[in-house]
């Protein structure tokens, strides 16, 4: 009965185990080329999971920071509109919410400054925040308006400068040099990408600054009046429409045609930036992915080629081809899993590392990571595919090679004359060369 089991069994458990000890094996011996060709996928997988890990995390950011900031729709400047005027712009169809302000853009004497250094002054009612595109204070507190020179500054401009709350910075407001006390640090969605219309942002030369309405308002004769209008979108508006009605309510008081976001200075470059990362998460894999497949075709077809005889004894005991297939095929696996493991890791590290890095270059409130699912499943995906990309023609002289066919050495190759040859240049050309 014992014999009888025996020859039931197909090619038996052993035979497995002795194959899986040759696969352990062969991984052992060929260690320095594994290590290297994993490290081929692991960079490969690293830039696929950072730069799109820091995307993602980037955007969720922007979002989260937007909609805690109320951060408007639609922007408009304009010479000057009576306070009249803000009826009609709230009552645009499709309007959720419409703030006006004033703004003006003064010099600022800094004893440190190598440069002409402008300050951006945006009027608060009453030192409050505004309804629409809110203001983070970092540190110190919110103006008082009983106290009309206490300003707000934004915090790339007072990190530039090394400004705190309790310094003193001098401004020329309409040409009349006013002292101004700073209370807070603040961050603001309309100002990430602080830039004040030179060839590239600067936040030494730029500062935006928040200070009491009506101080701003008396200092350049405002009163009653705005020049700066900010709009937040209901869900279903049509946001050309409200761009266009708002054009033609401020066409007779200078106004300087009305905007979306994709148009918003900051917003634009805050988004050319992120989407960078989007380029290099789908771009900088590529050559590291192909010169992995590469590799594995020409690693797999020399152990192929090495271990004909292996084939053959294998092939004549009883293995099927599937089965011998497996085995170079999970060889060629477990160098990609090995690269999947180490890419993963560093591509976690790299955006976390890249993601905390845009965080604070860009001053968002919060530092917010995450790695999708889909980015892992994706990456660990396109390495099996490469893994199993270069073994397909390794793994198909396998299958085609007969046992007998095997036990021979490999027919010589087929040599043919070079190109330099066929043209009769290969007298200018020594054998070495």
């Amino acid at each position: 009965d014992r014999d009888q089991r025996a020859q039931d069994q197909p090619v038996g458990v052993e035979l497995v185990k002795a194959i899986d000890k040759k696969l352990l094996r062969d991984l052992w011996l060929m260690r320095s080329q594994v290590l290297t060709i994993a490290l081929v996928v692991a960079a490969g997988i690293a830039g696929f999971v950072g730069s799109l890990s820091t995307y993602d995390s980037l955007r969720t950011s922007l979002a989260s920071y937007y909609d805690t900031a109320r951060f408007a729709d639609i922007f408009s400047d304009l010479k000057r509109a009576p306070k009249s005027v803000e009826h009609l712009i709230a009552a645009i169809p499709g309007v959720a919410d419409a703030e006006t302000t004033i703004n003006f853009d003064v010099t600022l004497d800094l004893p440190d400054a190598t440069g002409p250094t402008i300050g951006r002054m945006i009027g608060l009612v009453n030192g409050a925040q505004p309804r629409l595109n809110k203001i983070f204070i970092r540190r110190g507190r919110m103006i008082e308006s009983s106290r009309a020179n206490e300003v707000i500054v934004s915090e790339g401009f007072a990190l530039a400068h090394k400004l705190q709350p309790g310094d003193h910075i001098a401004a020329l407001l309409n040409g009349k040099r006013e002292t101004l006390a700073i209370v807070g640090i603040a961050l603001s969605p309309e100002y990430v990408y602080a830039w004040g219309g030179g060839a590239l942002p600067d936040p030494a030369s730029f500062g935006v600054f928040w200070i009491d309405r009506t101080r701003l308002a008396g200092a350049f004769s405002m009163e009653g009046a705005f020049n700066r209008v900010a709009i937040r979108l209901a869900s279903d508006a049509f946001m050309q429409s409200v761009i266009d009605t708002l054009d033609r309510i401020l066409a007779r008081y200078g106004g300087l045609n009305a905007h979306g976001r994709d148009e918003q200075p900051s917003h634009r470059f805050l988004s050319q930036e992120i989407d960078q990362q989007k380029v290099m998460g789908t771009t900088l894999p590529i050559p590291f992915f192909g010169v992995a497949m590469f590799l594995l075709n020409v690693v797999l077809s020399r152990i192929v080629s090495s271990q004909r005889e292996q084939i053959a004894a294998l092939k004549a005991v009883g293995y099927a081809n599937s089965t011998i297939a497996a085995h170079y095929l999970k060889l060629v696996l477990l160098i990609a899993g090995i690269g999947i493991v180490i890419g993963l890791g560093v591509g976690f590290w790299f955006g976390h590392y890249m993601t905390s890095m845009y965080t604070r270059f860009f001053h968002f409130p919060r530092f917010l990571f995450h790695v999708e699912l889909w980015i892992v499943l994706v990456a660990a995906g396109i390495s099996l595919l490469v893994a199993i990309g270069g073994a397909l023609h390794a793994v198909g002289q396998v299958v085609t090679l007969a046992p007998a066919q095997a036990m021979r050495p490999p027919s010589p190759p087929k040599y043919r004359k070079m190109l330099i040859e066929r043209y009769g240049l290969a007298h200018w050309l020594s054998p070495g060369a």
